[in-house]
């Protein structure tokens, strides 16, 4: 999976000396002496200011309280535990790079998955990609594949285009589809089509700001 940085993330990347100094107490100098990232972690749980240090001779400064984190990991682990398998990795990558303990729930259902490829006892070859159940979220197919990026691409342009209408002319769901449908932007999208679409990627970020779904008396 390829890493991904949010743009606060990104701009708070420097060269070490440039942000403020870090002083560690006896506990994080020993664990800074075994293993940088747990030192990073608990000097963070300690004062509240976060980095990583991943990159030789930078510091990246965490925006994310460890509040934050822990909603946005609830967030996900909702979304597994209500289907969506791509949600494991996606709240294992945020740990990683949050540097925090991975959460049991992540922690164990991925040793699990991993431990059964490597053991190979079943009968038939397993992938990682089957064991995570990838394969409806992420094809191997390079039709299906092309098909999906697609997909996901014209779910995010739409949700912002309606959301933003939502936001700013104060309409309802129905009528913003209908008035980005009607630009002629997605052809091949109908009004069904659309709303689900838009209702699979605001239940994504809404979920994850913590925000409640969109009522249906909204839609009209």
């Amino acid at each position: 999976m390829k890493r991904t940085k949010s743009p606060s993330q990104a701009d708070a990347v420097h060269p070490a000396e440039v942000l403020p100094s870090v002083t560690f107490d006896a506990t994080e100098r020993a664990l800074d002496k075994l293993e940088p990232a747990w030192a990073d972690f608990a000097h963070g749980a300690r004062t509240g200011l976060r980095h990583r240090r991943d990159t030789p001779g930078t510091r990246v400064l965490q925006a994310k309280s460890l509040e934050d984190v822990h909603h946005q990991l609830e967030a996900y682990r909702e979304r597994f535990q209500s289907g969506d398998p791509i949600a494991l990795l996606h709240g294992l990558v945020l740990a990683l790079t949050e540097v925090v303990p991975v959460p049991y729930w992540i922690a164990t259902q991925v040793q699990d998955r991993i431990e059964r490829v490597a053991s190979m006892e079943d009968e038939s070859p397993l992938t990682l990609h089957d064991a995570f159940e990838l394969s409806g979220v992420i094809p191997t197919s390079v039709k299906r594949w092309r098909q999906k990026r697609q997909e996901i691409a014209v779910r995010a342009k739409l949700w912002s285009q309606v959301a933003q209408l939502m936001r700013v002319e104060g309409l309802a769901l129905n009528p913003a589809i209908r008035r980005v449908l009607a630009t002629r932007e997605y052809p091949m999208v109908g009004p069904t089509r659309a709303r689900a679409l838009f209702l699979e990627q605001d239940s994504i970020q809404r979920q994850l700001l913590g925000q409640r779904s969109r009522t249906r008396n909204r839609s009209r």
